[in-house]
């Protein structure tokens, strides 16, 4: 669903930089078909962030998700609800704490792409990422991603925990305007004596 966010950036852990629109991806229903993920989760041993994890606290969540729309998405970031607990944010996003799904910097939550390793969600792709000392006081599985709004503009509780935020690829055709259009702006003016 397309959406605007607020993004606070904290020096927790990696830098949190998003536009104000994004799009929100999701379980079926309510999402429709072109924002649609499946998704499940298991515990793991992985630690993303080892400088914030907490031993003997909460588990570690390896979330899956699989891209089910005909669009190739990057940027992805977790939120989580109102009242989801995680310690790998790198901030906060509509107030819920956030994180991107990458494998850079000091939080490296992802751990697998069934396709290239090339931070693009492609349709029909898989992504793993893990959620660090994952706590919901409702007992929501960390793959819930089935309520419409981000961050504090989730309803709290069940069914949601979460959500998953991404950009669309600009298309090539777009890509190349996007070039040209930078080309121009560059071009030095000519001098007038």
């Amino acid at each position: 669903m397309p959406t605007s966010v607020v993004v606070e950036d904290t020096p927790r852990q990696d830098p949190l930089v998003l536009p104000q629109l994004v799009d929100e991806l999701g379980n079926m229903p309510p999402f429709p078909p072109d924002e649609w993920i499946t998704s499940s989760d298991v515990l793991t041993p992985y630690i993303p962030c080892p400088v914030d994890y907490e031993p003997g606290g909460p588990p570690n969540v390896l979330v899956s998700i699989t891209n089910m729309t005909p669009t190739f998405w990057t940027e992805l970031h977790y939120v989580a609800d109102p009242d989801t607990l995680l310690t790998n944010d790198d901030g906060f996003i509509n107030g819920g704490l956030a994180f991107r799904i990458d494998y850079g910097g000091l939080n490296t939550p992802l751990v697998f792409e069934s396709f290239a390793p090339d931070m693009i969600f492609a349709p029909g792709e898989t992504w793993e990422f893990v959620i660090q000392n994952y706590m919901s006081p409702w007992g929501g599985p960390a793959s819930a991603f089935t309520s419409i709004g981000v961050g504090g503009f989730s309803p709290a509780g069940p069914p949601s925990t979460g959500s998953i935020i991404a950009l669309v690829v600009p298309e090539p055709a777009s890509l190349i305007l996007l070039a040209g259009g930078m080309l121009l702006l560059t071009r030095r003016s000519p001098r007038c004596d």
